[in-house]
């Protein structure tokens, strides 16, 4: 929609609107009402004389109307989106890897113990699809809703309070707390992760120390994990600082490092004098243990708050 102007001489600045002026506004209105999306790059303007001069802009600049918009005319939200402190390919790379592979991987042998090794293996699979395939539609969804609501990039909670919000009229009410409850969600599900996380580093440290600098053979005679877990909070709160995550790619890479000697090493025990295991392998599953094998394969795959 072309832009509206409104010259106000100065002998009228004082005075009340005309009729004219009403008109002018309600006819603004009624096209504007006719093609909403107009509004976004459209507006009325009202200048007054002593505002107005020979470099006034009167029409759109066409250039620059085009410069967030791709081929089709569309609006590209990539050419909008300033990020403050930009990872590299690399970067984001470590992290993903970081985020995806940890301590659920090298619980995966006990998720087979659990479920069998057919039944294991096949819905081991099946629960990599899924959670693929919902990472997939996140962020398609995230995409399609920064081109319509033209918003440069949207957040795990956003897309869902926008995507509730362009559903059916019954669920636009709910938009609100669809994104409290994905907030709530990923903060008790990483809340949860990173417990895991601490424990497990402290009772990895715990081993090696108990090992190399025994202290006796009881319980009572060791250092108990909960000092191990301790040790590690000013270590952790000073990780937790630093917010921009461009600061903590050193920290991801240097971690991917260390779990690949630790795989490494892990594989190299693993095929060394390997036991007869042909009557101990458990083919069909216990199901009283099945909760166990699906927890702890979402856990090792899921990263879609990553």
């Amino acid at each position: 929609m072309p832009l509206s102007y409104r010259i106000i001489p100065h002998s009228e600045r004082m005075t009340s609107r005309r009729p004219t002026d009403d008109a002018l506004l309600s006819i603004s209105y009624k096209m504007a009402a006719k093609n909403p999306e107009s509004i976004q790059s459209s507006t009325l303007s009202i200048i007054q004389m002593d505002d107005f001069n020979s470099t006034t802009k009167l029409t759109d600049n066409a250039k620059d109307s085009k410069m967030y918009t791709t081929d089709k005319g569309e609006y590209d939200p990539f050419k909008l989106r300033n990020v403050e402190h930009p990872n590299s390919d690399l970067g984001v790379f470590a992290h993903l890897l970081k985020g995806s592979l940890g301590t659920g991987i090298l619980a995966m042998p006990n998720a087979f113990k659990n479920a069998g090794t057919v039944f294991g293996m096949v819905f081991t699979l099946i629960i990599g699809v899924v959670c693929t395939h919902c990472v997939h539609i996140l962020v398609h969804s995230a995409h399609v809703l920064s081109k319509r609501e033209k918003i440069p990039s949207l957040s795990y909670a956003d897309t869902a309070e926008i995507a509730f919000k362009s559903g059916p009229p019954e669920l636009q009410r709910l938009s609100a707390f669809s994104r409290s409850f994905v907030n709530v969600a990923l903060a008790a599900t990483y809340y949860s992760a990173l417990c895991v996380y601490i424990v497990f580093i402290a009772t990895a440290i715990k081993q090696v120390a108990d090992y190399h600098y025994p202290m006796g053979t009881t319980a009572d005679e060791t250092i108990n994990i909960r000092l191990y877990i301790l040790m590690l909070v000013p270590f952790l709160y000073a990780l937790g600082l630093i917010r921009n995550l461009k600061y903590l790619v050193p920290f991801s890479a240097l971690a991917n490092v260390f779990i690949l000697i630790g795989f490494c090493i892990t594989l190299y025990y693993m095929f060394t004098d390997i036991p007869d295991t042909s009557d101990k392998v458990e083919i069909t599953p216990d199901f009283s243990t099945l909760p166990v094998f699906f927890s702890t394969v979402i856990f090792a795959m899921e990263g879609i708050g990553v």
